[in-house]
């Protein structure tokens, strides 16, 4: 019995270190922005093909890659956020809330205590082929209250496990 749990634990770690040969990456989360979902050191392991056969879904959490301008930094930047709006859609933030054409948009994944406030604007109507996304972390987070809405093509794969 232990002799099959040891071999069961070598194979998971192997595939889990070899995962980058088949699309996916462990990435470890340096930042806050996502708390709670995923808080500073958790890993994550990032699908690269995701979207390649599937389509961006709101509540997806993903790796954007934001350029020096976006990051406001001397380097590019990879960042973990949720998607709350798809090109189409009018987003409105009021009241702390997030709005999806004009109905609330349910986040049970938020902290009891989350803030959404806007910076500048408070409505956007997503253009085709833009995202709009947020962090968990409302109050910590470069994201489009700040960006406006993304770009498809900086997204980088798809979030799809967090171990601690």
């Amino acid at each position: 019995m232990v002799k099959k749990l040891i071999i069961i634990l070598l194979l998971v770690s192997l595939l889990f270190s070899l995962s980058g040969c088949f699309g996916y990456r462990r990435l470890k989360n340096s930042g806050t922005s996502m708390e709670p979902t995923l808080k500073k050191g958790d890993e994550a392991l990032i699908d690269y093909n995701y979207y390649k056969s599937n389509q961006l879904v709101r509540g997806d959490i993903v790796l954007i890659k934001l350029d020096k301008t976006q990051s406001k930094s001397s380097e590019d930047m990879l960042v973990v956020k949720r998607i709350v709006g798809l090109s189409g859609d009018k987003i409105e933030l009021k009241n702390n809330k997030v709005f999806v054409n004009d109905s609330e948009l349910k986040e049970d994944y938020l902290s009891d205590n989350a803030v959404t406030k806007p910076f500048k604007e408070t409505n956007w109507t997503i253009p085709k082929g833009k995202v709009f996304v947020l962090g968990d972390n409302r109050i910590l987070s470069l994201d489009s209250r700040i960006l406006g809405p993304i770009s498809e093509d900086i997204i980088q794969g798809f979030v799809i496990l967090k171990k601690k």
